[in-house]
């Protein structure tokens, strides 16, 4: 029940579409009102539970079947309530969903696949971490949306601002954290400083990348946007690494149980 409870509830936390309910112009102004924020929420529950329940039955693929089946259910229950008129979606909602539904699918299915409903328990080995990490940074910076979607007034600026924001990350953290990982030695506190510090030099990097295409888009597009989240908000990278900071020590001290055993 513990396990489900987790997985459902990141599984919501990933596919929630933040920007639509702090951008006014993204959905007229109506993401609140007739009930349509209830609506979304409902099925994103929905799918989170099913979808859950579902890779705790499964035992192969699970990163592959979270995906599928989180794009899949939730655009049939999305496109259900919308035929029954119980709610009339705003242009490109479902999209959103659907596609941070298969994100939030593949994360947790990842996770599930290595995880804790093995009689073993969840071993953090490298790619566990790795995984756990991505995850973390999927979290962080989407909900950091709520801060950076507010200036946003088209959907192919969010889509483009997304884009630009978590693939550079993604790509950038995972040396980052092959190196923390064949690193850790010190205590708790140096090795979240540690951590932050890779965060930061991700978030850094990660910004420079695009900054050609910010230069050659002249700031529209959703690119002033992912320019100001990884370098102009330092909160996601100390997120992050006092996650990775505490994940990290509790690796270096069952490594040190090993050897002493």
């Amino acid at each position: 029940m513990k396990h489900f409870v987790q997985g459902t509830t990141l599984w919501v936390l990933i596919a929630f579409p933040y920007a639509f309910a702090v951008s006014p112009a993204l959905s007229d102004g109506s993401f609140w009102r007739m009930g349509r924020v209830g609506i979304a929420t409902a099925c994103i529950v929905l799918t989170a539970g099913i979808g859950t329940w579902i890779l705790n039955v499964l035992r192969r693929g699970h990163s592959a079947a979270g995906g599928i089946l989180g794009v899949t259910l939730v655009s049939l229950l999305l496109a259900a309530f919308e035929r029954t008129s119980v709610i009339e979606t705003f242009p490109g909602e479902i999209f959103h969903i659907a596609m941070w539904s298969l994100v939030a699918g593949i994360a947790c299915g990842g996770l599930w696949q290595r995880s804790a409903l093995s009689h073993n328990g969840f071993i953090l080995n490298e790619t566990s971490v790795g995984w756990i990490a991505g995850t973390a940074w999927i979290v962080i910076l989407h909900l950091c949306e709520l801060i950076t979607a507010r200036q946003l007034q088209r959907l192919d600026a969010l889509f483009g601002a997304e884009v630009l924001t978590f693939v550079p990350v993604l790509l950038w953290s995972k040396p980052g954290v092959k190196l923390l990982y064949k690193r850790v030695k010190s205590g708790q506190g140096n090795t979240i400083l540690l951590s932050m510090a890779c965060a930061f030099i991700v978030q850094e990097i990660s910004a420079v990348c695009i900054f050609p295409v910010v230069v050659l888009a002249r700031g529209v597009g959703g690119t002033q946007e992912a320019v100001i989240l990884l370098a102009g908000i330092p909160g996601p990278g100390i997120v992050w690494g006092t996650i990775m900071g505490w994940l990290l020590s509790r690796v270096r001290m069952r490594l040190s149980a090993n050897r002493m055993s």
